[in-house]
């Protein structure tokens, strides 16, 4: 096998500054900004028309690779599949083909230790990677056949990436849909359904809780974050937030819920399932169902859904930052079954659903992780492949 050799960045890659004018040039283009590469995926999700711009954009040929070089961290990253031009956050690096072939490149550009360099950047508000930099940085470069195959292992597990992200999209549009028809009450469950599906509001249904820590017995400070649900606060904020007296903190218990009146709308709301209970800032709304009239299980998977969001809209008060008080929630109106039976049974089977896509989830991370330790191994050379 032949050894792998040390070049600067420049030695083996090109940085591409040909420009393009929109007002000299009326041949209309693919045009990728910022916003059109998503994190970390090598994938886009978009673009815009040339003809449309007014800025100057840079060229770019199919095969060749587009990085972010504004906030380096978001690791934007693109193997160009058709010719276009792009924003000038946007590096257009081309491989020198007698040294690497792009493919490789495009995975060289993904390591540590390239993201390290990229992020020794210009700037503060609005960090630049620094040419200067990346290009004096030294790597080891395998032959080119062996470039080819360490390509050819990570675009399989690159494939099976794309292939699960779309499975779990998938699921969770099937969720969506299955959630929509049973929580409006247009499909009835079998064995149930007897009575005429309308909605109600849910004053009657729900009840505020203002339990404060006045012992300060209880010293879980927990938030609601609209991502992960209830967590500890200190595994959102490196340091602590919350006051040294919590006495006047509400207290919440297992099977009750919370929201921030200011962030529902963007999904900060949960029912409390993993710890016993905790206390929160006296900024959220702490409420439990009436249990012998609406399960908490039920009205978990309503507050999920995008018919709660669109309800919610509505009633938010405020000009700067909207919220939604209390009173505002028990006017939301929902298809509530009388029977608490299939109230159970609608969550379990929609909880399920989600219990699915968790497990495909944690699948998908599984591969991420299969990848990232690939590509220490392949692209260090501390496993070399045969050609």
């Amino acid at each position: 096998m032949k050894e792998w050799k040390k070049y600067k960045f420049e030695d083996i890659a090109i940085l591409s500054t040909n420009k393009y004018y929109p007002k000299e040039d009326a041949k209309n283009y693919r045009c990728i900004e910022l916003e059109h590469i998503n994190q970390e995926t090598g994938r886009i999700n978009g673009w815009s028309n040339s003809i449309e711009q007014k800025s100057a954009k840079t060229y770019f040929k199919t095969g060749d690779i587009l990085y972010g070089k504004l906030r380096p961290y978001l690791k934007k990253y693109y193997l160009a599949e058709f010719d276009g031009v792009c924003s000038t956050e946007i590096w257009v690096i081309k491989g020198k083909t007698n040294l690497v072939c792009n493919e490789f490149l495009f995975y060289l550009i993904q390591t540590e230790k390239f993201n390290f360099v990229a992020n020794i950047s210009t700037g503060t508000k609005m960090p630049r990677a620094d040419w200067d930099y990346i290009k004096s940085t030294i790597f080891k470069i395998p032959p080119l056949p062996e470039q080819r195959k360490i390509t050819e292992i990570l675009s399989t597990w690159d494939k099976a990436i794309e292939l699960k992200e779309q499975l779990i999209e998938e699921k969770k549009e099937q969720k969506k849909g299955l959630m929509q028809k049973l929580l409006r009450g247009e499909i009835r469950l079998p064995g149930f359904g007897r009575e005429e599906a309308k909605k109600t509001r849910l004053k009657g249904y729900i009840k505020e809780i203002k339990r404060k820590n006045t012992k300060e017995k209880i010293n879980k400070i927990l938030s609601v974050t609209n991502t992960n649900g209830f967590i500890e606060q200190h595994e959102q904020f490196d340091k602590g937030v919350a006051s040294s007296n919590l006495s006047n903190y509400k207290i919440i218990e297992k099977g009750e819920f919370a929201y921030n009146p200011s962030r529902i709308n963007v999904g900060s709301i949960d029912l409390l399932r993993n710890y016993e209970a905790g206390v929160l800032s006296p900024m959220y709304i702490v409420f439990k169902t009436e249990k012998e009239k609406l399960l908490p299980e039920y009205l978990y998977q309503y507050v999920k859904s995008d018919e709660f969001y669109a309800q919610i809209k509505s009633f938010l008060q405020g000009s700067v930052r909207q919220s939604l008080s209390f009173k505002a929630l028990e006017m939301i109106r929902l298809f509530i079954p009388k029977s608490l039976k299939e109230q159970e049974a609608i969550a379990r089977l929609l909880s399920t659903a989600d219990k699915e896509i968790e497990l495909l989830e944690g699948e998908l991370e599984q591969l991420k992780l299969q990848k990232k330790g690939l590509m220490q191994l392949l692209l260090t050379g501390i496993i070399r492949v045969k050609c």
